[in-house]
């Protein structure tokens, strides 16, 4: 039997050179084929198709795997960094709202050199400020009561 007999082979003498796939005996096989005009001779190749790709099935794998765990590794470092810049603003917050109901001896602890310290270390000014200022004018106040008493006592004698 010739290889010009067998059906699968046709194309082989159609082309100089190629591949194409076909499906011999239930199995899927890839053909190539060469023809050296100088030695008239045609190289033929049969693979089976499942054997050529499977490295690539295999590195496809690798890449999907690779891809999720970079995307899981992603939003876990996008969650540290975002709960380690809104965790200080939320601090900050908390204290403010103290602040406003009237307690002036909050102090935030942050050790950090960016806008968020920047804003703790001017928030402690602020309270300490207001402090001082409320309790100036409260001396101020009772200064005008007693120069006011005295007045009076001095009006009555």
């Amino acid at each position: 039997m010739y290889i010009k007999d067998i059906p699968h082979f046709a194309p082989i003498f159609n082309n100089l050179e190629g591949y194409y796939r076909r499906n011999i005996d239930g199995k899927n096989m890839l053909i190539t084929h060469y023809t050296s005009l100088d030695q008239n001779l045609i190289i033929v190749g049969v693979v089976p198709y499942d054997e050529l790709i499977k490295e690539a099935t295999y590195i496809r794998g690798s890449i999907i795997f690779i891809i999720i765990v970079s995307i899981i590794v992603a939003f876990f470092l996008a969650y540290i960094i975002s709960y380690n810049i809104s965790m200080p603003v939320k601090k900050l917050t908390a204290l403010m709202q103290e602040v406003e109901c009237g307690n002036l001896d909050v102090v935030i602890n942050i050790k950090r050199k960016d806008e968020i310290g920047m804003l703790g270390k001017s928030f402690n000014s602020m309270t300490s400020k207001l402090k001082n200022l409320i309790e100036e004018v409260y001396k101020n106040h009772l200064k005008r009561k007693e120069a006011e008493l005295r007045a009076l006592e001095a009006q009555i004698n």
